[in-house]
């Protein structure tokens, strides 16, 4: 899996760090919104780091007393924090980690092996609930339990199993009826929920008592040609506004980043928290909705 991630950090455009300019300012004003009230703020922790072309470090950075980078591709990490000053380098923890714990259990190679033997849809989804109580039986990161004011969350979501085993899947598919593909595709997004639901876990897991968590992901592609926005500011109040964004996300949104955000916003507290959404110029071609929430983890209300 590790070859999956180093390939998308390694897929940026010679301008990304320009053109990610507003993307990262809207990241920071999210964070900075959300912490504005912690008395002092010594430790922060940001998941799904990579290479770094989504967080201005130095303002985020400064901040704090230290602060932990944690991403499956430690190369990347690496390279993101190599140009900072050697006082805010001594700051900064990387922890190299696979958040879906999937590694751990061979998933991708075993789920390979079914798919060249044309298992059977029946025999592929007892293979995947069987991963599903794998799943449940490791931790991560456990010695970092209950550390940090505030954890941080990059856009994950869409990036967390999912898209790799489809792609792995996606030769096979005619070796198989539909009924059969339909089956194979359900076991896939059960197991999808569980990784992210797990994933949300491991970030409540990591925040210290009344802790701030801040999550951003995708959850829509639009049009570079900004007619999306154009069409969301010609409705008059923002309750229109709303409606418009959310109706075009049920209908053709990644539903991978809805249903972390939703399963992450059920386990905020009622007050202080905050939500946000903006366009991601991802690449020339792929612009995409992003939404940002924040808030403190319901059971330390």
């Amino acid at each position: 899996m590790n070859e999956f991630y180093e390939q998308l950090n390694r897929e940026r455009e010679n301008n990304r760090w320009t053109e990610w300019e507003n993307h990262r300012s809207e990241i920071t004003k999210l964070v900075h919104l959300a912490t504005s009230h912690l008395p002092h703020q010594t430790s922060a922790i940001i998941l799904g780091a990579g290479n770094c072309d989504d967080l201005d470090l130095i303002s985020l950075i400064e901040n704090y007393d230290n602060v932990a980078l944690a991403d499956v591709d430690f190369s990347a990490m690496m390279d993101a924090v190599r140009p900072l000053e050697m006082g805010m380098r001594m700051k900064i923890d990387l922890i190299s980690t696979d958040f879906t714990k999937l590694d751990e259990i061979n998933f991708y190679r075993n789920l390979q092996d079914l798919l060249d033997k044309k298992a059977s849809a029946e025999h592929i989804v007892e293979f995947l609930d069987y991963c599903i109580t794998q799943l449940g039986e490791i931790q991560i990161l456990t010695h970092y339990k209950g550390t940090f004011q505030v954890v941080i969350s990059s856009a994950v979501y869409t990036q967390l199993f999912y898209m790799n085993a489809l792609q792995i899947f996606a030769p096979y598919v005619e070796r198989y009826k539909q009924k059969e593909i339909t089956t194979i595709m359900n076991g896939l997004l059960e197991l999808r929920n569980v990784v992210i639901q797990n994933y949300n876990d491991l970030l409540t897991d990591l925040a210290s008592p009344h802790a701030v968590i801040v999550v951003w992901s995708d959850v829509l592609k639009v049009s570079p040609d900004k007619s999306f926005m154009e069409t969301v500011n010609s409705f008059p109040t923002d309750s229109g506004k709303i409606q418009f964004i959310m109706n075009e996300v049920k209908r053709n949104g990644r539903m991978e980043g809805m249903f972390g955000l939703q399963d992450m916003q059920n386990r905020f507290a009622s007050h202080g928290r905050n939500f946000h959404y903006w366009i991601w110029p991802y690449s020339s071609k792929n612009h995409c909705l992003t939404f940002g929430i924040s808030g403190r983890i319901r059971s330390l209300e």
